[in-house]
C-alpha cells in the first residue's frame, strides 16, 4: 500500500495499472487501499469492480454506474433523455466529467478493477486524454 501511496503523492503520472496473475490479491489490495483513502480529506474515491460474477462486466452497467457516481460528486443531474441511451452515450458521460476538476477542489482518484473481466473491448480511449491535475 506504500507504493500505492506513493503512486497517488509523489509520482506526476495520472495512470497506474496494476498487473498480476488471478489470485494474487490484486482485488483485495485495491479494495483495502481505497477504504484506507476515505480518511483524506481531500480527495474523493470511486471504487469500480469490474466483476463477471456480480454482472458489472458489461459495458452499459459499468458506464452507468460510473456516471451515476460521478454526477453526484461533481453536483450535477444525470440527463432525463438519458434512461435508455447506449453505453456509448453513457461512457462519453463519464469522460465529460472526468475532463473536469470536481467543483470542491477535491482530487478525485478512480480505481477500474478487473479491467481483464469487461465484457467489451478495452483500449487506449477507455480514459479521456487530457485529465485535470
Amino acid at each position: 500500500m506504500a507504493q500505492l501511496d506513493n503512486w497517488l503523492y509523489q509520482e506526476s503520472t495520472q495512470r497506474l495499472l496494476l498487473v498480476a496473475p488471478a489470485g494474487r490479491g490484486k482485488s483485495a489490495l485495491l479494495a483495502r487501499w481505497s477504504q484506507q483513502l476515505t480518511t483524506n480529506n481531500n480527495l474523493d474515491v470511486v471504487f469500480m469492480p469490474i466483476s463477471l460474477r456480480f454482472n458489472t462486466n458489461r459495458e452499459d452497467n459499468t458506464f452507468v454506474i460510473l456516471a451515476t457516481r460521478l454526477a453526484h460528486l461533481y453536483r450535477r443531474q444525470i440527463p432525463t433523455n438519458y434512461a435508455n441511451q447506449s453505453p456509448q452515450m453513457w461512457r462519453g458521460l463519464v469522460a465529460e466529467y472526468l475532463r473536469e476538476p470536481l467543483p470542491d477542489g477535491r482530487q478525485l482518484l478512480l480505481i477500474l478493477d478487473g479491467l481483464d473481466e469487461a465484457a467489451w473491448d478495452v483500449a487506449a480511449d477507455l480514459l479521456p486524454l487530457n485529465l485535470p491535475p
